[in-house]
């Protein structure tokens, strides 16, 4: 997130946060691991499980 917003010029604070919603959502949230999920990634646990 840092790289995406420091790297950056947003024309508003509503364009900021939808750029940085849309990072969380599409990237980080399907990659990161969870602890809850065998550390695995939801990408990666949907693939194993279907």
């Amino acid at each position: 997130k840092i790289e995406l917003v420091y790297r950056s010029r947003f024309k508003s604070r509503a364009q900021g946060r939808a750029t940085v919603f849309e990072w969380i959502e599409a990237f980080y949230n399907p990659r990161r691991l969870h602890s809850s999920l065998g550390y695995l990634s939801p990408v990666d646990f949907e693939k194993l499980n279907n």
